[in-house]
């Protein structure tokens, strides 16, 4: 059997630091593959334990590494708030992942995101576009927004409430008054 060899280089022709070239040399055969470097955003639902949340990424890494990924950086942003539901879920774990694939094994990779049941949502982005989730940047930010969200509703939440002021007070009746009018109720036509 052959041995492989592997030799990687900067790609200038395919732009800097982005693209890189892995030529693998398979006997006489020499083959050019390219790497480039995506973002991958997925979003774990909050029905999962913190060591739950390490297996399932665990997984998923090892996924990525058998087919064929390499794995640049992972930074979990915590559990944040979702804008609108996902599979009855208000909250899920926000895991941001550094990536660098050759697109056939990351299109493999997309179809065992879609098919795997302990991610409600993912989103895969080359890393030189303009969608491309400018990693913990973005990430900070979201949960900021919603810390400082949710020390404002514990304010309002805390907030001594004004007493409300009072009713002004209606003249009470006497027995008197109020037998005269009983008797002019009783007193009119009963239909």
């Amino acid at each position: 059997m052959a041995r492989l060899k592997t030799e990687t280089r900067c790609g200038t022709e395919y732009g800097p630091l982005r693209t890189f070239l892995t030529y693998v040399n398979i006997g006489s055969m020499l083959k050019m593959i390219i790497m480039t470097k995506y973002e991958l955003l997925y979003i774990l639902p909050t029905k999962y334990t913190d060591e739950e949340i390490g297996g399932v990424i665990n997984n998923l890494t090892e996924e990525m590494k058998t087919t064929g990924i390499n794995i640049l950086n992972t930074t979990q942003a915590g559990k944040l708030k979702l804008a609108y539901p996902i599979k009855h879920q208000h909250y899920g774990y926000y895991i941001l992942v550094s990536l660098e694939a050759e697109t056939e094994a990351l299109k493999k990779f997309q179809t065992y995101l879609k098919m795997n049941l302990e991610i409600l949502r993912s989103a895969i982005y080359r890393a030189d576009s303009k969608k491309a989730l400018t990693a913990v940047a973005a990430l900070k930010e979201m949960s900021e927004i919603s810390s400082e969200f949710r020390a404002k509703r514990e304010e309002k939440r805390h907030a001594p409430t004004p007493a409300p002021a009072p009713a002004p007070e209606k003249p009470k009746m006497t027995i008197e008054e109020l037998d005269k009018k009983l008797e002019e109720i009783l007193e009119g036509d009963i239909v």
